[in-house]
């Protein structure tokens, strides 16, 4: 991240200025100032501005000074204009609901993504990697948790995509702030368990969820396929994402006795992804998947499933998801019950765990 970040601020304000109106930027300033219509251009503007803030808050909250936090602010607000210099311009000056091509579900990733990056910033000051693991977990959870009453008038469709684009986004943007090796690995691990964690206070209901839990696991193994993962990193980087999306699921307010069906298209998603990454093959998947299978036992236990009857329905769960992957892996069939076998007894090495 270079001195751009700096001027920003100031460039799209001109840039802005020069697109627009005097009576459509008098329109804007009373739509920031209260007057909300989040279905126009300039409201999703003001939703990412609104997150923005937000965001910074988080960021005070953890310690950083108001300085830091304006870097890591101006780097998010950088972001929303990766896309097109005029998208923003076309937002800003448009107060009807035709948009653009401004969409809230791509805009809010593309922020969170540039502010992770920023992270390197010597104006943030951020010295070391353990630092930048707790401010890029501030960051993503201040942008979930502001999100609340900002999306209900998504679709669908874009109100299910968006946490699963956060994700990307932050993960994709771990090396570019400046973590290596196993701090990457936190990284993931972190921000899954963020994501997942607050999807409820992000607003989404339990019945958005097994959809959004999915997509965050897809789109976690795409943005991990970003950030030059060694490959003997691999391993543990998925092992951190089933951790950390099922042990969150709690904390999600997903019922113990409903967990199991998480379990499956996270498991699937995990493993599918090893062969994206690199491991191809039985060799070299099979201890790989059993290892998966135990740390989605422990996971459970952080999730608060103790129910043998939930934790069975879990495991049967994770086994078809993994078993789903190994096949879209091009694994021939004739491995599957080598699999199994690993499975079952990372699973019961696990059951100890589980109090």
């Amino acid at each position: 991240m270079n001195s751009t970040i700096i001027i920003f601020p100031v460039a799209i304000f001109l840039l802005l200025v020069s697109s627009c109106e005097k009576s459509n930027l008098m329109k804007t300033n009373s739509l920031l100032a209260g007057q909300r219509d989040y279905t126009s251009g300039a409201g999703k503007l003001a939703i990412s501005i609104e997150v923005i803030d937000d965001m910074k808050l988080a960021l005070l909250k953890e310690g950083m000074t108001q300085e830091e936090a304006d870097i890591i602010g101006a780097g998010a607000l950088a972001g929303l204009n990766s896309s097109s210099s005029t998208a923003l311009a076309f937002a800003l000056a448009n107060t009807t609901g035709d948009t653009g091509n401004y969409d809230l579900e791509k805009a809010i990733p593309r922020l969170v993504g540039s502010a992770i990056a920023t992270m390197k910033h010597p104006g943030a000051n951020l010295k070391d990697g353990a630092r930048k693991l707790q401010i890029s977990k501030a960051i993503t959870k201040g942008v979930f948790t502001s999100l609340n009453d900002k999306i209900s008038f998504l679709s669908p469709e874009a109100r299910s995509a968006l946490p699963a684009g956060i994700t990307k986004q932050a993960v994709s943007n771990l090396d570019e702030a400046g973590l290596t090796g196993d701090e990457l690995t936190s990284g993931i691990s972190s921000i899954v368990e963020t994501s997942v964690s607050n999807l409820d206070d992000a607003g989404f209901s339990s019945t958005e969820m097994g959809t959004i839990v999915s997509k965050v696991a897809k789109s976690t193994v795409e943005g991990m396929q970003n950030i030059g993962l060694e490959k003997s990193k691999v391993g543990g980087a998925m092992q951190a994402l089933v951790k950390s999306a099922v042990g969150a699921l709690g904390n999600a307010g997903v019922a113990s006795d409903e967990a199991g069906n998480f379990v499956g298209p996270i498991m699937n998603e995990a493993v599918g992804g090893l062969d994206e990454m690199g491991l191809k093959g039985a060799s070299q998947m099979q201890t790989v998947v059993g290892d998966l299978m135990a740390t989605t036992v422990k996971a459970l236990g952080t999730a608060g499933v103790k129910n043998v009857g939930d934790i069975s329905k879990a495991l049967n769960s994770g086994v078809k998801g993994a078993m789903k992957g190994i096949g879209e892996a091009g694994i021939d069939k004739s491995k599957m019950a080598f699999f199994v076998d690993d499975m079952m007894k990372g699973a019961v090495k696990s059951f100890t765990s589980i109090g």
